[in-house]
């Protein structure tokens, strides 16, 4: 338990190495105390999910339940590289002791700023979102390249053969989509966590970008007018909240 390992400094945290031998149904690792700025450790942001869907993981001293949304990172952590050494809240801090927690989110802007890395997980890979980042990739590129001028035929769905895009029935843009209207899109505290760090890493499953400005560039083109609006939701989800965060985000990037 995390209980087992307390903090006896104001400026002190825990890390977790993970273990590079842990199945996919109990994940497991050690937990090292540490003082703030002077170890060295990826950070690990994500989104809770439902509080009551948890899973185990294992330290010395027994299991602590998890997230499902943090145990999926985890394991997709571990898929991309064996040995990893974290700080995620979920493990590092004792969530069953309110002046602990009270004492350690006092020191997450700098638990997130001293970090090597921040990752930034937007959940694991579904509906094609490999493809889509790839997608979203080549999109700005076209973007940039093709369109440096407002082209109203860019909202006509039909014409978008004609001007070299996929056609509206590829699979390719419901993919985007299904990415751009995630949840974390809209939860822009965590974006609050992971903009303290210059060195940011976004996944999705496995699949590792480095550009987080990607995503807002996208969002950036479809308001100038540069690429189809279609991109966004039509319904459903307000379209206007989605690109005002990302767009957001990215401009303090």
């Amino acid at each position: 338990m995390t209980s087992e390992i307390p903090l006896s400094q104001p400026r002190q945290i825990r890390i977790v190495h993970l273990a590079p031998g842990s199945r996919e149904d109990v994940l497991c690792g050690t937990i090292e105390t540490v003082l703030l700025g002077e170890a060295s450790y990826e950070a690990l942001s994500y989104e809770w999910g439902a509080p009551d869907l948890v899973c185990n993981f294992g330290l010395e001293h027994g299991l602590i339940p998890i997230t499902t949304s943090l145990h999926q990172a985890l394991r997709d952590l571990l898929r991309k590289a064996g040995v990893r050494t974290i700080w995620a809240d979920g493990i590092c801090i004792n969530q069953d002791d309110l002046v602990e927690r009270t004492q350690q989110v006092t020191l997450m802007g700098e638990i997130y700023r001293n970090a090597g890395r921040v990752l930034t997980y937007i959940g694991p890979e579904a509906d094609d979102s490999a493809s889509a980042i790839e997608f979203a990739a080549n999109l700005v590129a076209y973007g940039v390249s093709r369109l440096r001028h407002s082209d109203p035929r860019i909202h006509i769905l039909e014409e978008l053969p004609n001007l070299g895009l996929p056609a509206i029935t590829s699979p390719r843009w419901q993919a985007l989509r299904k990415v751009l209207t995630r949840t974390w899109v809209t939860r822009c505290w965590c974006g609050q966590e992971f903009l303290l760090n210059r060195n940011l890493t976004v996944m999705c499953g496995t699949t590792e970008l480095r550009d987080w400005e990607l995503f807002s560039k996208v969002v950036r083109l479809v308001f100038a007018r540069r690429l189809p609006a279609h991109i966004l939701p039509a319904s459903g989800q307000d379209p206007l909240a989605i690109g005002e965060c990302v767009f957001a985000l990215g401009g303090v990037r």
